[in-house]
């Protein structure tokens, strides 16, 4: 992951390694962030700066743009001096954000530069926004399609920003509301079909040569199925010309993916935070990530139960 070895270098340049050695992923994109602002930024403006940002990041999202025009970012500007009560020159505040590269112009329109950015600035927002009706909707919405790489990202820094208990609740019923009809699975009985299936396979001869291949093939489709997810979540997907059985098959992708997901932000949710939550939750959070965990591996073993001879043939293609 070079994104991490260039932060450690930098880090170093300022002997403060030590930082970030041990951080959860959050806290390297805030610590780029932070560096891109300090020469720029007076140390006693860094906090409105930020607050700035996420508000811009909220504004994006709710007219559902990356970018908006120069117009549209004056609007924008004109509220925030608004609800804030401050006068913040508009050229000035647009020059320092482009100059820090937390900004980028396209033409006449003006966002984030960089997607993390936008997504770190979401999160510090619904953070700070946690008693919001609309904040909540949002993450109500998200939580319910994580499947959906958006939302997921959202998640992801709101709980970096975050340790409220409603965040952990939040996540929690992701993981529990997925499979709830299935029953996690039970290693010493519910893997006799697995066994069987592995006893009568043939031998399967690992080729080293289509190991790239089949690594590049593999990436361009997780790439597809999530892009097709994104379509379905921004209206892009076309239910009339697909068949009802391309459907089931998508809804149960959206699902296993989502059930995934949610595993991995409440994984990272409580490995940050673990020092801080108190031993009742930690046990709620730990149950629902191993049942969940387990629940979700007893989908794929009744899949290929279901079809063993089809699995095995393209286990040997991709081999």
């Amino acid at each position: 992951y070079p994104i991490y070895v260039l932060i450690l270098l930098q880090s170093m340049e300022v002997g403060r390694t030590g930082e970030l050695e041990n951080s959860a992923l959050g806290h390297y994109y805030e610590y780029m962030i932070l560096q891109t602002l300090g020469p720029k930024v007076r140390q006693d403006h860094v906090h409105e700066i930020l607050n700035y940002c996420s508000q811009f990041a909220w504004f994006l999202c709710s007219v559902n743009k990356e970018r908006v025009s120069d117009r549209e970012l004056r609007g924008f500007h004109d509220a925030f001096e608004r609800r804030f009560d401050l006068e913040i020159k508009f050229e000035d505040r647009k020059r320092m954000l482009l100059e820090t590269n937390l900004f980028l112009e396209l033409g006449d329109e003006v966002g984030f530069r960089y997607p993390y950015s936008y997504f770190f600035f979401l999160g510090r927002y619904l953070a700070k926004n946690l008693q919001n009706e609309e904040t909540l909707r949002f993450i109500r919405r998200c939580c319910d399609n994580l499947h959906v790489r958006e939302n997921g990202n959202a998640m992801l820094f709101l709980a970096h920003h975050s340790n409220d208990p409603l965040v952990f609740d939040a996540l929690r019923e992701a993981v529990d509301s997925r499979f709830v009809e299935i029953a996690p699975l039970q290693f010493q009985q519910d893997t006799e079909a697995l066994d069987k299936m592995v006893d009568q396979a043939p031998v399967l001869v690992f080729n080293e040569g289509k190991r790239k291949d089949g690594r590049e093939k593999a990436q361009v489709e997780d790439q597809r199925i999530e892009q097709t997810f994104d379509d379905a979540a921004n209206g892009g997907f076309d239910a009339e010309s697909t068949s009802a059985e391309k459907q089931e098959a998508l809804k149960l992708l959206a699902e296993i993916n989502g059930l995934i997901k949610g595993i991995e932000l409440l994984g990272m949710t409580l490995k940050a935070n673990f020092g801080s939550i108190d031993t009742e939750t930690q046990q709620k959070l730990i149950d629902s990530l191993f049942k969940g965990g387990l629940r979700g591996l007893r989908v794929f073993v009744e899949a290929f139960s279901a079809v063993p001879d089809h699995i095995i043939a393209e286990l040997g293609a991709a081999l």
